[in-house]
């Protein structure tokens, strides 16, 4: 019998922060990839590359990272717990959301405790490491996995 794949967002923690505390801990809220989204994206990237001379394919990375903001902006709907680096510090909006929290180990660190707002969740987009905003895309396309996922989060 199919399962019905929920509209709700889903808790996303990456893998490299699993082992940490819940203090450490960033969570995504992840939206599951529905069908007709999938023609979104297809419809996002179609533009990125195209034919170019001698027959090699030429890709236009402007196109191509404003391709990856839209589906990121549609495939993360909220971030909790995120410690920003010093490169999106110096925009006001990220600097008037943070607050000091204490870590475990006693150390003070700024973290920016929750955010929906667009600009931010760009922000941070723009902040991520490849490898982990890839993590969170392939998390996303794959409801069964974020399912069990959500599951284990749950239970721990």
């Amino acid at each position: 019998m199919r399962k019905q794949i929920s509209k709700e967002p889903i808790q996303y923690i990456l893998q490299e922060d699993r082992g940490e505390s819940r203090e450490v801990q960033v969570i995504f809220w992840l939206i599951p990839l529905k069908g007709e989204e999938s023609a979104q994206l297809y419809s996002d990237y179609a533009g990125v590359s195209k034919e170019g001379r001698s027959g090699y394919r030429e890709v236009n990375k402007g196109k191509l990272r404003r391709a990856d903001r839209e589906s990121w902006l549609r495939a993360v709907s909220r971030v909790d717990n995120y410690p920003p680096s010093e490169d999106i510090l110096s925009f006001e909006k990220i600097k008037s959301v943070c607050k000091v929290v204490k870590m475990p180990n006693g150390e003070d660190i700024l973290r920016i405790p929750s955010t929906e707002d667009p600009d931010i969740l760009s922000h941070i987009f723009d902040d991520l490491l490849t490898d982990q905003t890839q993590e969170i895309f392939d998390a996303r396309a794959n409801s069964q996995k974020l399912g069990e996922y959500e599951k284990k989060a749950s239970i721990s």
